[in-house]
Protein backbone atom coordinates (compact mmCIF):
# COMPACT_ATOMS: atom_id res chain seq x y z
CA UNK A 1 0.00 0.00 0.00
CA UNK A 2 1.18 3.63 -1.19
CA UNK A 3 1.62 5.91 1.61
CA UNK A 4 1.20 9.86 0.84
CA UNK A 5 4.67 11.70 0.25
CA UNK A 6 6.48 8.63 -0.20
CA UNK A 7 6.69 4.90 -2.23
CA UNK A 8 7.03 1.14 -1.26
CA UNK A 9 6.34 -2.07 -1.87
CA UNK A 10 3.71 -4.45 -0.48
CA UNK A 11 5.66 -6.73 0.77
CA UNK A 12 7.15 -4.31 2.63
CA UNK A 13 4.23 -3.34 4.32
CA UNK A 14 3.02 -6.45 5.00
CA UNK A 15 5.79 -7.43 7.35
CA UNK A 16 5.42 -4.45 9.50
CA UNK A 17 2.19 -5.29 9.98
CA UNK A 18 3.05 -8.72 11.66
CA UNK A 19 5.36 -6.18 13.97
CA UNK A 20 2.98 -3.16 15.20
CA UNK A 21 0.69 -5.03 16.45
CA UNK A 22 -1.85 -2.75 16.56
CA UNK A 23 -0.56 0.36 18.08
CA UNK A 24 -0.38 3.79 15.71
CA UNK A 25 3.36 5.26 15.49
CA UNK A 26 3.63 8.28 17.96
CA UNK A 27 3.64 11.54 15.96
CA UNK A 28 5.66 14.41 16.75
CA UNK A 29 5.05 18.33 15.59
CA UNK A 30 7.18 20.71 15.03
CA UNK A 31 5.88 23.63 16.23
CA UNK A 32 8.41 26.26 15.24
CA UNK A 33 7.94 27.14 11.18
CA UNK A 34 7.54 29.46 9.12
CA UNK A 35 3.70 30.19 7.42
CA UNK A 36 4.67 27.50 4.73
CA UNK A 37 5.91 25.06 7.15
CA UNK A 38 3.36 25.60 9.44
CA UNK A 39 0.69 24.45 6.87
CA UNK A 40 2.72 21.84 5.73
CA UNK A 41 2.77 20.11 9.20
CA UNK A 42 -0.98 20.86 10.25
CA UNK A 43 -1.75 18.67 6.69
CA UNK A 44 0.60 16.01 7.85
CA UNK A 45 -1.09 15.91 11.34
CA UNK A 46 -4.38 16.09 9.80
CA UNK A 47 -3.50 12.92 8.10
CA UNK A 48 -2.17 10.87 10.45
CA UNK A 49 -4.71 11.53 12.82
CA UNK A 50 -7.32 10.13 10.45
CA UNK A 51 -5.22 7.09 10.01
CA UNK A 52 -5.30 6.42 13.69
CA UNK A 53 -9.53 6.89 13.74
CA UNK A 54 -9.73 4.58 10.64
CA UNK A 55 -7.24 1.89 12.58
CA UNK A 56 -9.19 1.85 15.73
CA UNK A 57 -12.69 1.73 14.07
CA UNK A 58 -11.67 -1.21 11.96
CA UNK A 59 -9.72 -2.65 15.04
CA UNK A 60 -12.85 -3.59 16.81
CA UNK A 61 -13.89 -5.52 13.96
CA UNK A 62 -11.29 -8.64 14.80
CA UNK A 63 -8.05 -8.78 14.84
CA UNK A 64 -6.92 -9.62 11.15
CA UNK A 65 -8.57 -6.36 10.39
CA UNK A 66 -7.40 -4.28 13.47
CA UNK A 67 -3.99 -5.43 12.52
CA UNK A 68 -4.44 -4.07 8.61
CA UNK A 69 -6.06 -0.83 10.57
CA UNK A 70 -3.40 -0.11 12.48
CA UNK A 71 -1.05 -0.62 9.47
CA UNK A 72 -2.96 2.01 7.41
CA UNK A 73 -3.11 4.37 10.56
CA UNK A 74 0.93 3.64 10.45
CA UNK A 75 1.50 4.42 6.80
CA UNK A 76 -0.35 7.45 7.41
CA UNK A 77 1.24 8.72 9.65
CA UNK A 78 4.54 7.84 7.84
CA UNK A 79 3.26 9.39 4.93
CA UNK A 80 1.99 12.59 6.84
CA UNK A 81 5.44 12.58 8.48
CA UNK A 82 6.98 12.55 4.66
CA UNK A 83 4.85 14.88 2.83
CA UNK A 84 6.22 17.50 6.25
CA UNK A 85 9.64 16.64 6.10
CA UNK A 86 9.96 16.37 2.24
CA UNK A 87 11.27 13.07 1.42
CA UNK A 88 10.14 9.15 2.35
CA UNK A 89 11.70 5.75 2.37
CA UNK A 90 10.55 2.67 1.29
CA UNK A 91 11.52 0.71 3.77
CA UNK A 92 10.05 0.58 7.38
CA UNK A 93 11.76 2.05 10.33
CA UNK A 94 11.73 1.34 14.19
CA UNK A 95 9.14 3.99 15.76
CA UNK A 96 11.89 4.95 18.68
CA UNK A 97 14.53 5.87 15.60
CA UNK A 98 11.97 8.03 13.66
CA UNK A 99 11.02 9.83 16.32
CA UNK A 100 14.80 10.65 16.99
CA UNK A 101 15.37 11.55 13.38
CA UNK A 102 12.32 13.71 13.51
CA UNK A 103 13.18 15.18 16.73
CA UNK A 104 16.51 15.82 14.95
CA UNK A 105 15.22 17.24 11.80
CA UNK A 106 12.95 19.48 14.05
CA UNK A 107 16.00 20.74 15.98
CA UNK A 108 17.25 21.59 12.81
CA UNK A 109 14.60 23.08 10.99
CA UNK A 110 13.45 25.08 14.09
CA UNK A 111 17.26 26.75 13.78
CA UNK A 112 16.37 27.70 10.10
CA UNK A 113 12.88 28.61 10.98
CA UNK A 114 14.02 31.22 13.79
CA UNK A 115 14.92 34.48 12.32
CA UNK A 116 18.54 35.39 12.93
CA UNK A 117 19.09 37.16 16.22
CA UNK A 118 20.36 40.93 15.41
CA UNK A 119 23.92 41.53 16.14
CA UNK A 120 25.75 44.62 15.41
CA UNK A 121 28.42 44.39 12.99
CA UNK A 122 31.64 43.63 14.80
CA UNK A 123 33.36 46.85 14.28
CA UNK A 124 36.23 46.47 11.48
CA UNK A 125 39.56 46.58 13.61
CA UNK A 126 42.64 48.98 12.03
CA UNK A 127 45.84 47.14 11.95
CA UNK A 128 48.01 47.94 14.72
CA UNK A 129 50.51 50.87 13.92
CA UNK A 130 54.24 49.44 13.41
CA UNK A 131 55.98 50.07 16.41
CA UNK A 132 58.47 53.07 16.23
CA UNK A 133 61.90 52.15 17.22
CA UNK A 134 63.31 53.55 20.02
CA UNK A 135 65.91 56.53 19.30
CA UNK A 136 68.82 57.15 21.42
CA UNK A 137 69.65 60.33 22.73
CA UNK A 138 72.71 60.74 20.53
CA UNK A 139 70.49 59.95 17.50
CA UNK A 140 68.31 62.81 19.01
CA UNK A 141 70.88 64.88 19.69
CA UNK A 142 72.18 64.13 16.01
CA UNK A 143 68.69 65.56 14.21
CA UNK A 144 68.96 68.46 16.24
CA UNK A 145 72.37 69.28 15.10
CA UNK A 146 71.33 68.56 11.68
CA UNK A 147 68.19 70.88 11.87
CA UNK A 148 70.83 73.65 12.94
CA UNK A 149 73.05 73.19 10.35
CA UNK A 150 70.06 73.51 7.69
CA UNK A 151 68.86 76.93 9.74
CA UNK A 152 72.65 78.12 9.47
CA UNK A 153 72.40 77.33 5.71
CA UNK A 154 69.23 79.50 5.45
CA UNK A 155 70.49 82.38 7.49
CA UNK A 156 69.30 85.52 5.33
CA UNK A 157 72.14 86.73 3.12
CA UNK A 158 73.39 90.29 1.92
CA UNK A 159 73.91 91.73 -1.38
CA UNK A 160 75.69 94.42 -2.64
CA UNK A 161 74.62 95.79 -6.16
CA UNK A 162 77.25 97.79 -8.13
CA UNK A 163 75.98 100.46 -10.57
CA UNK A 164 79.21 101.14 -13.18
CA UNK A 165 77.99 104.07 -14.94
CA UNK A 166 78.45 108.55 -15.93
CA UNK A 167 76.77 111.24 -15.78
CA UNK A 168 75.29 110.95 -19.10
CA UNK A 169 73.93 107.46 -18.72
CA UNK A 170 70.14 107.98 -19.62
CA UNK A 171 68.84 104.56 -19.04
CA UNK A 172 70.87 104.69 -15.40
CA UNK A 173 68.68 107.46 -15.05
CA UNK A 174 65.94 106.20 -16.10
CA UNK A 175 66.00 103.19 -13.72
CA UNK A 176 66.61 105.58 -10.66
CA UNK A 177 63.08 104.49 -9.24
CA UNK A 178 63.96 101.00 -9.48
CA UNK A 179 66.75 101.17 -7.30
CA UNK A 180 65.20 103.19 -4.61
CA UNK A 181 62.07 101.17 -4.75
CA UNK A 182 64.82 98.18 -3.80
CA UNK A 183 66.66 100.39 -1.19
CA UNK A 184 63.90 100.24 0.79
CA UNK A 185 62.28 97.20 0.47
CA UNK A 186 65.34 94.98 1.11
CA UNK A 187 66.45 97.40 3.72
CA UNK A 188 69.94 97.21 5.72
CA UNK A 189 70.61 93.71 3.56
CA UNK A 190 71.25 95.50 0.41
CA UNK A 191 73.87 97.66 -0.10
CA UNK A 192 74.03 99.94 -3.50
CA UNK A 193 76.72 101.83 -4.93
CA UNK A 194 77.84 103.49 -7.98
CA UNK A 195 81.33 103.32 -10.05
CA UNK A 196 82.47 105.51 -12.60
CA UNK A 197 82.30 104.09 -15.81
CA UNK A 198 85.70 104.87 -18.09
CA UNK A 199 85.24 108.06 -19.71
CA UNK A 200 83.43 107.11 -23.48
CA UNK A 201 81.88 108.61 -26.51
CA UNK A 202 78.36 109.47 -26.84
CA UNK A 203 76.52 108.06 -29.19
CA UNK A 204 72.76 109.66 -30.19
CA UNK A 205 70.98 107.04 -31.51
CA UNK A 206 71.51 104.92 -28.34
CA UNK A 207 71.86 107.20 -26.02
CA UNK A 208 68.30 108.50 -25.50
CA UNK A 209 65.93 106.05 -24.00
CA UNK A 210 61.97 106.27 -23.82
CA UNK A 211 61.17 103.06 -21.77
CA UNK A 212 61.09 104.64 -18.50
CA UNK A 213 58.79 107.75 -17.08
CA UNK A 214 61.75 109.99 -15.15
CA UNK A 215 61.76 113.59 -16.72
CA UNK A 216 63.93 114.06 -19.71
CA UNK A 217 64.80 116.01 -22.16
CA UNK A 218 66.09 115.89 -25.91
CA UNK A 219 69.69 116.98 -26.01
CA UNK A 220 70.38 118.96 -29.29
CA UNK A 221 73.97 118.11 -29.35
CA UNK A 222 76.02 115.77 -27.44
CA UNK A 223 79.31 116.35 -26.76
CA UNK A 224 82.44 114.43 -27.92
CA UNK A 225 82.79 112.56 -24.86
CA UNK A 226 82.48 112.51 -21.09
CA UNK A 227 86.32 113.50 -19.64
CA UNK A 228 85.33 116.38 -17.46
CA UNK A 229 82.20 114.78 -16.06
CA UNK A 230 84.31 111.60 -15.65
CA UNK A 231 86.66 113.79 -13.79
CA UNK A 232 84.69 115.91 -11.59
CA UNK A 233 82.98 112.73 -10.38
CA UNK A 234 86.25 111.14 -9.58
CA UNK A 235 86.75 114.52 -7.60
CA UNK A 236 83.93 114.10 -5.67
CA UNK A 237 83.79 110.28 -5.33
CA UNK A 238 87.35 111.15 -2.89
CA UNK A 239 85.96 114.04 -1.37
CA UNK A 240 82.68 112.35 0.15
CA UNK A 241 81.45 109.25 -0.81
CA UNK A 242 77.57 110.13 0.32
CA UNK A 243 77.70 114.00 -1.29
CA UNK A 244 79.36 112.00 -4.44
CA UNK A 245 75.41 110.02 -4.85
CA UNK A 246 74.18 113.60 -4.82
CA UNK A 247 76.50 115.16 -7.20
CA UNK A 248 76.13 112.20 -9.54
CA UNK A 249 72.57 113.23 -9.93
CA UNK A 250 72.68 116.85 -9.75
CA UNK A 251 75.12 116.39 -13.39
CA UNK A 252 72.71 113.80 -14.14
CA UNK A 253 69.31 116.50 -14.07
CA UNK A 254 71.51 119.05 -15.61
CA UNK A 255 72.74 116.80 -18.67
CA UNK A 256 69.23 115.33 -19.05
CA UNK A 257 66.61 117.35 -18.03
CA UNK A 258 67.76 120.79 -18.07
CA UNK A 259 69.81 119.95 -21.60
CA UNK A 260 73.06 121.51 -20.67
CA UNK A 261 76.41 120.87 -21.82
CA UNK A 262 78.59 119.85 -18.96
CA UNK A 263 81.36 118.83 -20.04
CA UNK A 264 82.62 122.27 -18.59
CA UNK A 265 85.11 122.28 -16.25
CA UNK A 266 83.69 125.56 -14.05
CA UNK A 267 79.96 124.34 -14.32
CA UNK A 268 81.06 121.20 -12.92
CA UNK A 269 82.95 123.13 -9.80
CA UNK A 270 79.75 125.50 -10.15
CA UNK A 271 77.41 122.29 -9.62
CA UNK A 272 79.24 120.61 -7.35
CA UNK A 273 78.95 123.61 -4.55
CA UNK A 274 75.29 123.14 -5.06
CA UNK A 275 75.48 119.79 -3.61
CA UNK A 276 77.68 121.01 -0.95
CA UNK A 277 81.25 120.87 -1.66
CA UNK A 278 83.39 123.33 -1.12
CA UNK A 279 84.16 125.03 -4.71
CA UNK A 280 87.79 125.59 -4.20
CA UNK A 281 88.64 122.58 -2.30
CA UNK A 282 86.87 121.00 -5.37
CA UNK A 283 89.01 123.12 -7.83
CA UNK A 284 92.35 121.98 -5.72
CA UNK A 285 91.53 118.11 -6.03
CA UNK A 286 90.91 118.34 -9.66
CA UNK A 287 91.24 115.07 -11.03
CA UNK A 288 93.34 115.94 -14.10
CA UNK A 289 92.67 115.15 -17.50
CA UNK A 290 91.49 111.34 -18.56
CA UNK A 291 92.97 110.65 -21.57
CA UNK A 292 91.66 106.77 -21.90
CA UNK A 293 88.75 106.64 -24.09
CA UNK A 294 86.33 103.39 -23.06
CA UNK A 295 84.64 101.58 -26.24
CA UNK A 296 80.93 102.45 -26.03
CA UNK A 297 79.22 99.77 -24.60
CA UNK A 298 75.16 99.68 -23.10
CA UNK A 299 75.09 101.38 -20.03
CA UNK A 300 74.75 101.04 -16.90
CA UNK A 301 76.55 97.74 -15.95
CA UNK A 302 75.21 96.47 -12.82
CA UNK A 303 77.23 93.99 -10.63
CA UNK A 304 75.05 92.25 -7.89
CA UNK A 305 77.26 90.05 -5.44
CA UNK A 306 75.44 87.69 -2.93
CA UNK A 307 77.96 86.13 -0.72
CA UNK A 308 80.05 83.82 -3.24
CA UNK A 309 77.97 84.71 -6.36
CA UNK A 310 78.56 87.17 -8.96
CA UNK A 311 75.54 87.98 -11.43
CA UNK A 312 76.12 90.45 -14.06
CA UNK A 313 73.75 92.07 -16.81
CA UNK A 314 73.53 95.72 -18.58
CA UNK A 315 70.97 97.99 -19.31
CA UNK A 316 66.90 97.95 -18.89
CA UNK A 317 66.82 96.97 -15.25
CA UNK A 318 63.07 95.55 -13.76
CA UNK A 319 62.40 95.69 -10.79
CA UNK A 320 60.86 92.00 -10.44
CA UNK A 321 63.54 90.34 -12.01
CA UNK A 322 65.81 91.98 -9.15
CA UNK A 323 63.67 91.11 -6.88
CA UNK A 324 63.40 87.40 -7.59
CA UNK A 325 67.26 87.17 -7.82
CA UNK A 326 67.54 88.15 -4.45
CA UNK A 327 64.82 85.94 -3.17
CA UNK A 328 66.43 82.85 -4.38
CA UNK A 329 70.16 83.81 -3.22
CA UNK A 330 68.15 84.24 0.38
CA UNK A 331 68.20 87.83 0.32
CA UNK A 332 65.21 88.83 2.24
CA UNK A 333 63.36 92.42 2.14
CA UNK A 334 63.57 93.55 5.78
CA UNK A 335 62.98 97.03 4.98
CA UNK A 336 60.17 98.71 5.93
CA UNK A 337 57.98 101.40 4.81
CA UNK A 338 58.70 105.81 4.86
CA UNK A 339 56.93 108.61 5.28
CA UNK A 340 56.49 110.97 2.24
CA UNK A 341 58.25 113.69 3.74
CA UNK A 342 61.30 111.01 4.70
CA UNK A 343 61.65 109.79 1.31
CA UNK A 344 62.16 113.66 0.31
CA UNK A 345 64.39 114.57 2.95
CA UNK A 346 66.70 111.48 1.61
CA UNK A 347 66.61 111.77 -1.84
CA UNK A 348 65.10 114.98 -2.82
CA UNK A 349 65.32 116.62 -5.30
CA UNK A 350 62.75 113.58 -6.27
CA UNK A 351 60.43 113.24 -8.84
CA UNK A 352 56.83 112.19 -8.75
CA UNK A 353 57.77 109.01 -10.64
CA UNK A 354 60.32 108.10 -8.19
CA UNK A 355 57.68 108.53 -4.93
CA UNK A 356 55.31 106.92 -7.08
CA UNK A 357 57.64 103.50 -7.86
CA UNK A 358 58.58 103.58 -4.14
CA UNK A 359 55.03 103.80 -3.00
CA UNK A 360 52.59 102.24 -5.93
CA UNK A 361 50.66 105.55 -4.88
CA UNK A 362 48.32 107.78 -7.46
CA UNK A 363 50.61 110.38 -9.20
CA UNK A 364 47.58 112.69 -8.67
CA UNK A 365 47.25 111.72 -4.59
CA UNK A 366 51.25 112.27 -4.16
CA UNK A 367 51.26 115.77 -5.57
CA UNK A 368 47.80 116.30 -3.94
CA UNK A 369 49.85 115.60 -0.82
CA UNK A 370 53.04 116.79 -1.18
CA UNK A 371 51.63 120.09 -1.75
CA UNK A 372 49.86 120.43 1.61
CA UNK A 373 53.11 120.06 3.51
CA UNK A 374 54.82 123.48 4.58
CA UNK A 375 58.17 121.56 4.70
CA UNK A 376 58.19 120.40 1.02
CA UNK A 377 58.68 122.69 -1.56
CA UNK A 378 58.31 122.07 -5.16
CA UNK A 379 61.71 123.18 -7.49
CA UNK A 380 61.63 123.34 -11.27
CA UNK A 381 64.62 121.85 -13.69
CA UNK A 382 64.19 122.60 -17.27
CA UNK A 383 60.70 121.99 -17.64
CA UNK A 384 60.33 119.64 -14.97
CA UNK A 385 58.65 119.90 -11.58
CA UNK A 386 61.08 118.11 -8.38
CA UNK A 387 60.23 117.98 -4.45
CA UNK A 388 62.37 118.82 -1.89
CA UNK A 389 62.68 120.47 1.78
CA UNK A 390 62.80 123.78 2.58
Amino acid sequence: MMGIGGSGSSNDTDDGDDDDEGIPPEQTTIGDQSVDEGSSDDNSSGAGAAGEAAGAAVGGGGAASGGGGAAVGGAAATGGGAAGGGSSSGETKDPEETEEEEKESGGDETNESEPPEDTEPEAEHEPPEPEQPERSEEGDQQDVDEEEEEDDDQEPQEAELVIYTDAWDATGWGIEPVLKKLEQDFGLSFDLSYKLFTPRELDSNDWGSSRYDMPYTQVVELPDDTKLSTSALHVAQELDQDIFRDYLRRLRIAALVEGRNIEDRDLLIELAGDVGFDTDEFDENWYGDIDDIGEFETMPIIQATVGDHEISWSGHLEYGHVYSVLLDNDVLPVGGSSTLNQLVGEYGPVTTTEIEGITGDDREQIEAEVEGRQDVVRVEYGDAGFWDQT
